[in-house]
């Protein structure tokens, strides 16, 4: 698909390098990329990928728990008689002892 929007070149352009990620390397600003800021620059990369999983998977829990808590007190405030709230309460606590 061609746009016909062209990036303006630079005389001194060097596909090689690019500005916007040496920047964000270059953590000191000296203009150097030494080995260790790159493999920090790399880390942090990691990091941010794997915080956001982590995330993920944590509301899904904290999701998972508070629905089945709110299912619990629906079904112990639905039973108003002492005989059928024991008797559904039963086999119901089993399961919820179990996913817990």
């Amino acid at each position: 698909m061609i746009t016909g929007k062209f990036h303006k070149v630079e005389k001194k352009f060097n596909p090689n390098v690019d500005k916007t990620l040496s920047k964000k390397i270059d953590a000191d600003g000296d203009g150097i990329e030494s080995t260790q800021e790159k493999i920090d620059y790399e880390m942090k990369q990691q990091q941010k990928l794997w915080v956001n999983r982590i995330n993920k998977i944590y509301n899904l829990t904290l999701g998972l728990l508070g629905g089945m808590a709110l299912m619990h007190l629906i079904l112990v405030l639905a039973n108003p008689d002492i005989n059928t709230f024991l008797a559904s309460y039963g086999p119901f606590a089993n399961l919820i002892c179990q996913i817990f």
